[in-house]
């Protein structure tokens, strides 16, 4: 099994329009880390230049918060989901 990471609209381009990817199991950041070595724009897009999530970027696995639970550090199992949000705010 893999790793299903899932990918927003607003994303979708910067992976070849794909709608999800799998990866290997691993932690958050290595996870991100292995679809950005095939997708070096999606890096650019999730991360500032200090290596941390920006801060319009929530990302779930399995429907909890990764800013809840251990950050990028968290551990992502086989058979598990990651689903990027992008806040949106106006007014």
């Amino acid at each position: 099994m893999a790793v299903e990471v899932r990918i927003p609209v607003a994303f979708k381009r910067f992976v070849d329009r794909k709608n999800f990817i799998e990866c290997k199991p691993g932690t958050v950041f290595e996870i991100l880390k292995e679809i950005g070595s095939k997708h070096p724009e999606f890096t650019k897009k999730i991360f500032d230049d200090k290596g941390n999530i920006k801060v319009y970027i929530d990302l779930l696995v399995d429907g909890q918060n990764i800013r809840n639970l251990q950050g990028i550090d968290t551990m992502v199992r086989d058979g598990q989901k990651i689903t990027l949000f992008l806040a949106v705010a106006g007014g």
